[in-house]
């Protein structure tokens, strides 16, 4: 998958921007303050693969881990759908949801399906189901006998 220069979220233009890593102290501590998140906790976690920061209007993605070694492509891909869902979450407003990393976690492997298996063709009209009725042949049914005759 190409990963996007940017993209919108209601009518907020959103920029992704690839880094070698994602040093969280240079880039998360007035994020993590301004959103309410914790940034201890963040920075603890370890290796962080993407940031999104909906006050700069911009998501990070890492292209390498700690040990300078690469970050392979799927997970680059994965890491900026889940950083999408904090985009979109968080421009809703709801920082509770925004801040529950399993729920976008979640939210952003179903985009991700989605996005993936669109197809090209387009959505066939459903008939009408009275053309359906004169389409279909009718059905004949025998009179049962009640042995009078």
């Amino acid at each position: 998958m190409k990963i996007p220069a940017s993209f919108k979220v209601s009518n907020i233009t959103y920029y992704v921007k690839l880094t070698k890593n994602i040093e969280i102290d240079k880039f998360a501590e007035d994020i993590f303050t301004r959103e309410q998140l914790s940034y201890k906790k963040i920075k603890g976690n370890g290796i962080i693969f993407g940031l999104c920061d909906p006050g700069a209007q911009t998501i990070w993605l890492a292209t390498e881990n700690q040990s300078g070694d690469p970050i392979s492509e799927e997970r680059i891909e994965a890491t900026f759908y889940h950083e999408l869902a904090h985009a979109l979450v968080g421009e809703t407003a709801n920082m509770d949801a925004n801040a529950d990393e399993v729920f976008i976690e979640a939210l952003g492997k179903n985009i991700f399906t989605f996005v993936s298996t669109i197809s090209d063709e387009e959505a066939d009209y459903e008939e009408d189901e009275k053309e359906i009725e004169e389409e279909e042949p009718k059905k004949t049914t025998k009179k049962k006998s009640n042995g009078k005759n």
